[in-house]
């Protein structure tokens, strides 16, 4: 039962049902038995979630999670459906929307905490479930299925709505700062031409008062040999006019846009919840304030507003002589909240993306159930006092063992030069000949076209058939929409376009696929099967058996080995969305050339490459280059039977 409540996968339950009964020394019976038993136990642990999920619903909620399903006589779409609207560009009209919707779900009542009595597993597959069933399929479930499923969905989505009222706030400030910054850049622009010539005339100038101060003349009649003193002082009047077209002051410009941010700023603090660390205690308090005075009606600043956070550039503007301005006050604290947000140090209840800190980690009291079974996989020490204790007893070992290498003069590339420590850098490791050996192993690969190279690997390592469907489990049929959605995904082209560059392809088909069969575990999966198959090819193990590590250079042992590839690579790129063919691209980089693991920084979805040249076929280099998969754990993979030695960055 503890597995079922994690994963719906029968082949995993099985499983764990023939171990169970080894275990416990039962007789096996038949496969069929089996079969049932696992199904049995699937069922139970379905209805106990669905219980769990909505054991604490009142008569009203169930009334109003049933009304989602219908469309209200006034509109002419169902509430499900205006629920799962995308946010769209980041604008005050659309912030009001999406907080719209936020408000909705939480006159509901629902409890957020239902959430930790269901494995996340379990949660987010009924969420997904609910973000893609039509209404009239989510009609069809019985009650418990039905309400558990919108339950888990308005949970879900009540956190992206917060994520994404927070994103649409930082993208409305950014675009206010750049555009000071554009401002600022064309005043340079326009000034460059009579800076030049200022900086031309003082240089003259200079000339001349060095030349009179060697030959002892006068500094006056120096500077009217350049120009006449009337001209001179007024080139400094003007000099002082450039300096101040050129510095733009962005807070003001900022300023100037407080009627258009105050069209959506008083919903963000009526409807947000602000946590941060004892550092940004004034901001809270500031924003707490800001909210209250919205909610009376008040303008005015109080004096013993707090307004430790105000600082640098803000306190010119923020303090007047008549007391705190209002507008540069509410802005300086919005700014700065953005930026406690970026940071971690400012955390919002109800957010997936800036939660606390701690919600990333282990309860107390499951952290004290896993102490007390000895199943927390740590390999220190528990108690702090004595891993504290050997810390430092190995840092002096280590310590003395440096000293005594110095002494004798011992230590490789490291010395003691006038009581400072100096190491030698490292020289290249590369000869300039492997350029051309590269250039020679690359001209041996085959110009082939993607989506061929894409069927051709899936007969090697068949990854397709982890792109499961979410609800059935089954492998996708439709191979050919998976892997153009897939390669949509890794060139950033879009389902969209890809579909108007595909013959006989359309964007329901591929946005069907994408819905159902592509998901973060999914990628994940495909990604092991390749790796896995990666590792097998003999010449991978050229640079090791997959137990170590090395980003930038820097070689480490990890300090546990994991039993298989498999878990042992997953754990380098698990936790993200890792595109199949894009992200982890660059993660499996480093197998080729300093490390038998995988480097994830190597590599980011968000670099531009250049356009393919139109006038002459690509080789892989600059096609994997444009593609942002060069260096691709996913292609390199798949030609890893060829002596690729990948040298180029």
């Amino acid at each position: 039962m503890p597995l079922a409540f994690s994963t719906d996968a029968g082949p995993a339950l099985v499983e764990a049902l023939i171990e169970e009964m080894r275990d416990r020394q039962i007789i096996i019976p038949g496969i069929t038995t089996v079969e049932r038993l696992g199904w049995e136990v699937r069922r139970r642990a379905q209805q106990q979630v669905f219980r769990l999920l909505t054991e604490g619903l009142t008569d009203l909620q169930r009334i109003q999670l049933q009304a989602l399903l219908t469309v209200p006589s006034a509109s002419r779409q169902t509430l499900l459906i205006w629920l799962r609207q995308p946010p769209g560009a980041a604008s005050p009209a659309n912030f009001l929307k999406v907080v719209e919707r936020l408000c909705w779900i939480r006159e509901l009542g629902l409890d957020p905490q239902v959430t930790s009595r269901v494995h996340q597993n379990r949660l987010q597959q009924l969420a997904r479930e609910g973000a893609r069933m039509t209404a009239q399929r989510l009609g069809e479930f019985d009650v418990a299925r039905r309400d558990a499923t919108l339950v888990a969905f308005l949970l879900a989505t009540a956190e992206d709505l917060v994520d994404q009222a927070l994103d649409m706030h930082d993208k409305l400030l950014g675009q206010q700062f750049k555009k000071g910054e554009r401002k600022q850049e064309d005043q340079i622009k326009k000034s460059r031409k009579a800076i030049n010539e200022k900086v031309r005339l003082y240089a003259r100038v200079g000339k001349a008062l060095i030349t009179a101060k060697e030959a002892t003349q006068d500094a006056y009649v120096a500077i009217e040999s350049v120009l006449p003193w009337e001209r001179f002082v007024g080139t400094v009047q003007e000099a002082e006019q450039l300096t101040t077209t050129t510095e733009i002051d962005t807070v003001e410009i900022l300023g100037s846009r407080y009627p258009q941010l105050r069209k959506y700023t008083k919903e963000l603090l009526a409807t947000s919840e602000f946590q941060a660390t004892k550092a940004n205690e004034p901001l809270l308090k500031a924003l707490a304030l800001l909210n209250d005075l919205n909610e009376a009606g008040r303008r005015s600043i109080p004096k013993l507003a707090p307004t430790a956070f105000v600082t640098g550039k803000w306190e010119e503007h923020v303090f007047q002589e008549e007391g705190i301005d209002r507008h540069a006050y509410e802005l300086c604290a919005l700014s700065e909240l953005r930026s406690g947000l970026r940071s971690g140090d400012i955390w919002i209840a109800g957010s997936r993306q800036h939660k606390a800190l701690e919600d990333y980690l282990l309860s107390d009291a499951a952290w004290q159930q896993h102490k007390q079974a000895g199943t927390t996989e740590v390999t220190i020490p528990a108690d702090f006092p004595t891993y504290l204790a050997e810390r430092k007893e190995e840092l002096h070992r280590q310590l003395t063992t440096v000293e005594q290498l110095l002494k004798e003069e011992k230590l490789p590339d490291v010395r003691l030069v006038k009581g400072e420590l100096v190491i030698t850098p490292l020289v290249k490791a590369v000869p300039d000949e492997v350029d051309a050996l590269t250039r020679q192993a690359y001209d041996l690969l085959p110009r082939i076209k993607l989506p061929d190279l894409l069927l051709e690997v899936d007969t090697w390592a068949p990854y397709s058939r982890h792109f499961t469907h979410l609800q059935t489990g089954d492998p996708p049929k439709d191979r050919t929409a998976l892997f153009a959605a897939l390669l949509a995904d890794a060139i950033n082209l879009g389902l969209t376009k890809m579909a108007e560059a595909c013959a006989g392809m359309t964007f329901n088909r591929l946005a069907w696929v994408v819905d159902w069969h592509v998901r973060d575990e999914t990628y994940t999966k495909a990604l092991a099967e390749i790796i896995n198959y990666h590792h097998r090819v003999p010449f991978a193990a050229y640079w090791g058996d997959g137990t170590t590590s090395s980003s930038d250079g820097q070689r480490d042992t990890r300090g546990r080995k994991t039993r298989g590839h498999r878990t042992s690579q997953s754990a380098l790129w698990n936790g993200t969305r890792c595109n199949l063919l894009h992200t982890p691209i660059g993660s499996v980089w480093s197998l080729s050339r300093e490390s038998d693991q995988f480097d994830r920084s190597r590599c980011s979805p968000y670099d531009r490459r250049p356009p393919l040249p139109r006038d002459r076929p690509a080789d892989p280099r600059t096609l994997f280059r444009y593609l942002g998969l060069y260096g691709s754990g996913f292609w390199h993979g798949t030609l890893a039977g060829l002596p690729l030695c990948s040298t180029y960055s």
